[in-house]
Order: C-alpha cells, then sequence, then structure tokens
C-alpha cells in the first residue's frame, strides 16, 4: 500500500529548528575529514541525478551545514597557525587567507 503524501507538505523534511539542533550537535563532533568526505560523498551522489527533489534538497541542506563546518574548523586552524607563528617570532609562515 502506497501512501500519498499530504499536499503543501514541507519537502524540507529535517527543517525543525529541534532537527536542525540536533542534528548541528552530531556535526559538530565530526573531524575536518570526516564531514569533507561526507560532503564529497554528497555532491558526488547530487550530480547522479538520481535523487527525488526531497532527497535532494535533504541532501542539498546537510551539504551546506557540512561546508560550514568545514569552514569554521579551517578557521580555527588558521588562527592557532598565527598564534603560533606570533608566539615563536617566525612571520615566515604564510598567510592562509
Amino acid at each position: 500500500m502506497v501512501e500519498k503524501k499530504k499536499q503543501g507538505s514541507d519537502l524540507r523534511p529535517n527543517s525543525s529548528p529541534l532537527n536542525n539542533q540536533a542534528n548541528d550537535s552530531e556535526l559538530e563532533k565530526l573531524s575536518f575529514e570526516e564531514a569533507l568526505t561526507e560532503l564529497e560523498q554528497i555532491v558526488t551522489d547530487l550530480e547522479s541525478g538520481s535523487y527525488t527533489l526531497e532527497e535532494t534538497l535533504r541532501s542539498f541542506q546537510r551539504g551546506q551545514r557540512l561546508a560550514q563546518h568545514c569552514a569554521r574548523l579551517l578557521e580555527k586552524a588558521d588562527l592557532i597557525i598565527k598564534q603560533i607563528s606570533t608566539e615563536t617570532g617566525d612571520e615566515s609562515i604564510p598567510d592562509l587567507q
């Protein structure tokens, strides 16, 4: 038996604030490498064109969060490198921006 979706239903299944908070706390536990690997897989899957509209939107939303998480981790790494180079007086370390 196939269930019909209600008309006007939200295509963003994980769009409630509670789900976003849960996803964000789970996301914060991912290392840069884990997040980047998942993001690369999402891009590959989206490029295949085999997703439904709902799956595409859900994956795109997850990909956006993963990209933001990776950017935050890179910013933190950049600050640490700058702090270390300042503390050691080594100005030969190039700016990562």
